[in-house]
């Protein structure tokens, strides 16, 4: 416990400082839409909100966590959406959000609740027993940030929805009009800014670069299947074009060319990635993945590794060499 904090349950007479707290705590939040006040009484109205405490201090509220139902598309019930967690920018930083958590989630435990998920930090909610799920997904959402945390042991398979109160976008009494397009966004859209946003602001996430994990793993092992000369499976992970020769001979031929002793070394990844500028991509309906990657290492020269994303999703070499850089 933090010593003068209070964590309870909200009362009808919290409502407008609820409000409060969550209009200051993402009115600087760049991925935010501001409507996250919005949600809360959306959520409230429609008495979704299973869970919503406050954090209290000198009898202020300063802090506030909501807990929400979400539809498995397994029909698996008793899971849980956490968002939004807000925090007076003010008192941030002193782990009150983390205490509304951990507070959360042994409340939702003794509701004999099945599991809880949420779109978040990948470093920060590790600590709360959250992991990436394999086989349970959010639509729309990159993996890499949607972490589930299950009660029993058991993770569902499939997707995941959350209450149709994440789409609001104004008060109760006058809601905004319908909208084409990316409107199936927009539940997860707030997730993503909600449920980052307080570790975003003590991490700085956003800034740091994307590993490109599945383009780095292939060419990781192209590099290394070249330097064992065991060519056919290096051979077996290009695009088979003009470019890494039309044949496995061809192909042996140019990389018995190129420098691939000694031991090259990851230097970078082209074009870069950040967080942030995965999270805009995919806020703004682009697709979050690069097409193209060239993964450069250093050694005996400055080796380019170039990549493509396939029809398949899959990543390729479809272009190899050492250059002066």
């Amino acid at each position: 416990m933090i010593p003068g904090v209070v964590i309870r349950a909200e009362t009808p007479k919290d409502h407008r400082a609820i409000t409060e707290v969550t209009v200051a705590a993402f009115k600087t939040l760049e991925v935010s839409r501001h409507t996250e006040q919005f949600i809360i009484e959306a959520l409230r109205a429609d008495k979704a909100l299973a869970l919503s405490l406050v954090a209290e201090t000198g009898g202020r509220v300063i802090g506030h966590i909501a807990f929400s139902p979400v539809t498995l598309s397994g029909g698996t019930p008793s899971w849980y959406g956490l968002g939004p967690v807000s925090v007076l920018p003010e008192h941030q930083r002193r782990g009150i959000g983390a205490a509304l958590i951990h507070e959360g989630l042994a409340r939702l435990k003794a509701m004999k609740a099945r599991g809880c998920c949420l779109v978040g930090h990948p470093g920060y909610y590790a600590k709360f027993g959250f992991k990436n799920p394999t086989g349970l997904s959010l639509p729309g959402v990159p993996p890499e940030v949607f972490f589930a945390l299950s009660f029993d042991g058991r993770v569902p398979q499939g997707t995941v929805a959350f209450h149709k109160g994440f789409t609001a976008e104004g008060p109760r009494e006058s809601p905004s009009p319908a909208k084409s397009g990316n409107s199936w966004r927009k539940p997860a859209l707030f997730l993503a800014a909600a449920a980052l946003a307080l570790a975003m602001v003590a991490r700085g996430w956003l800034a740091l670069p994307h590993r490109q994990g599945p383009a780095r793993r292939v060419s990781d092992a192209f590099v290394q299947l070249c330097q064992d000369r065991d060519y056919k499976n290096a051979y077996a992970l290009t695009l088979k074009t003009g470019y890494v020769g039309g044949s496995l001979e061809d192909f042996v031929l140019k990389v018995q060319k190129e420098n691939f002793d000694p031991s090259p070394i990851f230097q970078s990844t082209h074009p870069p990635q950040t967080n942030g500028n995965r999270l805009r991509r995919w806020l703004t309906g682009q697709d979050v993945n690069m097409a193209r990657l060239t993964i450069e290492y250093t050694g005996g020269c400055l080796l380019g590794i170039h990549l493509l994303r396939t029809e398949e999703d899959r990543w390729a070499v479809y272009k190899f060499g050492c250059h002066a850089g």
